[in-house]
């Protein structure tokens, strides 16, 4: 050795050199090893089979992220993905660390049953414990990194130490009930960050059960909420993987029965929103695989590419459903499902455990196979019945598309539906008031007007409204009054209308409920009949204690664009003058009497054109 060279340590030289740059996925799979003890596949971590846990490790380590919620069904790898994140604090980006569990023996198991041999069993985390045994307590761990300090929810005094770098709060759902001496456990805990500021994460999981419910309410606070889109493996169209899209061959009226058979011989697929196609279980794994994180606003096409910007929110949200997970079968979910019909509290374990969703007591809806029934032995689309006085357009508009009705209404609102579908430009939706609809025993029709949401594209809206009077743009409000005017569209020449959404949707459910007086039409599409089954209306808890009704999608995914339509058919036939139509038959007379004086008047036009042209024929000829 050279005279004045230092010969360094091998943990000195460790200790200099540069940090290795991995992102926390990353890290789980060249560092994590599972043991037999703690996982049922035990071996080197991998994310092939979890691909979903990928983006949400590494939001950890996002400088725009200081929150991150996750809302989780049971079974999708959860508790490995927060235990990943810890390992990579620990040897990569340390910091003072607080877990929050339901409560103590909860904190104590996590201590020895999932820390401890998690820091044993990873050589790379192995090397950061001191080996003194004051740094290994019931009440934290003291690494040579950082500390991993120990809280519960029943316990102010575990959440209110010491600062903290990051704060996790595992099954926040089974908390006990906030007693109103103190903070609320997530509000404490979040306080413990406030030192590090925008380096400070909060990580809050569960599995949901209310509406009510911890995990809820911070997922409704996310300024981002991201879903998991997957390519089919048959047209390759990216879409939400929903329980509702699980399907099974109907053998038996026994759902228990049916279940078990589902189950055993594997009887469950997946049915692609778009094309329609089966995807059996052998391909679930590619499907997922493929799969992407997506806030609302964008949109992904089958090649890959995504369009429209993803909000930049300090709060993220991921939700995990049941159905992505490896561990769950479509059979073992369909079986799952079929259980649980009937049974209340069966179908809120199905709900929260498997589909990642609430549960609400239901007040007031309609079932899909309802619906169906209506349309055995009905008219065709595309015909106004004779005791029809006009009818009404309705039209519900997104990002890329129009969602529209046409209903045709009588006597003490009787209604009946003439059409329904997609369109794809503003020129579509203007056809629907210029186009011809043929009435039973008369002449053909169009509507006196057209309700449209301004929900999305509202300046568009308002260009459109202004070319008809008869277009109505209306917007849904909290306000008392069910229809009330706003200035907010003067400038272009309309009138916006507030509309009270769930007062209108109570009265669709009381005229639905009433086969002869709300009426569908023999061509209904299964997509109108799931969409008219989306949302119910449920008992929830609010401010104070005090319980409400509220009208809300029975699936978080549910499309609900029809059922927004049928709703905004009421505002129309309220603006139209429905409630002052006379009888059925004093309707079809009225218009008897009014074909008979036009085709009188129009014979007696015709009779003096004879006579003048009869007149004058002799002065023609010459």
């Amino acid at each position: 050795m050279d005279q004045g060279q230092t010969e360094w340590t091998e943990k000195e030289r460790a200790a200099f050199a540069p940090q290795e740059r991995l992102l926390p996925s990353e890290w789980a799979e060249k560092y994590r090893v599972l043991p037999s003890s703690m996982a049922a596949e035990a071996g080197p971590y991998r994310l092939a089979r979890t691909p979903y846990l990928r983006g949400i490790m590494d939001a950890i380590v996002d400088r725009t992220i200081t929150e991150i919620c996750i809302l989780k069904a049971a079974q999708v790898g959860y508790s490995e993905c927060v235990r990943n994140m810890l390992g990579y604090a620990i040897d990569s980006d340390p910091g003072p660390c607080l877990m929050v569990m339901p409560s103590e023996d909860a904190a104590r198991e996590m201590v020895d049953e999932r820390i401890r041999p998690l820091l044993e069993t990873t050589p790379q985390l192995a090397k950061h414990l001191t080996g003194k045994l004051s740094d290994n307590t019931k009440g934290g761990i003291k690494l040579d990194t950082m500390s991993i300090y120990l809280g519960w929810a029943g316990s102010p005094n575990s959440l209110s130490s010491k600062p903290c770098k990051i704060v996790y709060f595992d099954e926040v759902d089974k908390y006990p009930n906030f007693s109103g001496r103190e903070a609320d456990p997530i509000s404490l805990g979040r306080v413990r960050t406030t030192t590090y500021q925008h380096r400070g994460k909060i990580v809050i999981g569960s599995t949901p059960t209310t509406r009510q419910g911890h995990i809820w309410r911070a997922w409704e606070g996310c300024g981002v909420q991201l879903d998991y889109h997957c390519p089919c493996t048959i047209c390759g169209e990216f879409q939400q993987m929903v329980w509702t899209q699980v399907k099974w061959a109907k053998l038996s009226e026994d759902k228990q029965q049916l279940a078990d058979m589902v189950e055993q011989q594997r009887l469950a697929y997946y049915e692609c929103i778009r094309c329609k196609g089966a995807i059996g279980e052998r391909h679930k794994a590619r499907m997922v695989e493929g799969g992407v994180w997506l806030s609302e606003g964008q949109q992904i096409a089958s090649n890959g590419k995504i369009s429209g910007e993803r909000p930049v929110s300090k709060r993220v949200g991921f939700r995990v459903p049941g159905i992505l997970s490896p561990w769950i079968s479509f059979s073992g979910l369909a079986a799952e499902g079929l259980r649980a019909m009937g049974d209340s509290a069966k179908m809120m374990h199905f709900k929260n455990s498997f589909c990642a969703e609430v549960f609400e007591e239901r007040v007031s809806g309609i079932k899909t196979d309802e619906v169906r029934q209506r349309a055995e032995g009905a008219i065709k689309s595309g015909i106004v019945p004779a005791w029809a006085a006009f009818c009404i357009a309705s039209v519900d508009v997104q990002k890329d598309c129009f969602y529209a009705v046409i209903r045709a209404w009588g006597h003490n609102y009787k209604s009946h539906l003439v059409w329904h579908g997609q369109l794809i430009s503003w020129g579509e939706v203007e056809k629907l008031l210029t186009t011809p609809i043929h009435q039973e025993d008369s002449e053909a029709v169009t509507p006196v007007l057209m309700v449209i949401d301004t929900g999305y594209r509202s300046t568009e809206v308002y260009e459109f409204a202004s070319k008809d009077s008869r277009i109505i743009p209306i917007k849904g409000s909290d306000r008392t009054q069910p229809i009330s005017l706003s200035k907010a569209a003067y400038a272009y020449g309309v009138s916006l209308r507030y509309i009270g959404g769930d007062y209108f949707k109570d009265r669709l459910a009381t005229y639905r409920a009433d086969p002869e007086r709300w009426m569908v039409n023999g061509d209904i599409t299964e997509d109108y009949c799931q969409q008219l089954a989306s949302e119910h209306k449920v008992v929830i808890r609010g401010k104070g204690g005090t319980l409400q009704e509220k009208w809300v999608k029975q699936s978080a995914n549910a499309a609900n664009h029809y059922f927004d339509c049928e709703a905004y058919q009421i505002v129309g036939a309220d603006l139209a003058g429905v409630a002052m139509l006379p009888p059925d038959d004093q309707i079809i007379g009225n218009r008897i009497r009014e074909r008979q004086q036009r085709q009188s008047v129009y014979m007696k036009d015709r009779g003096r054109a004879e006579t003048w042209l009869g007149n004058t024929s002799g002065w023609l000829s010459k």
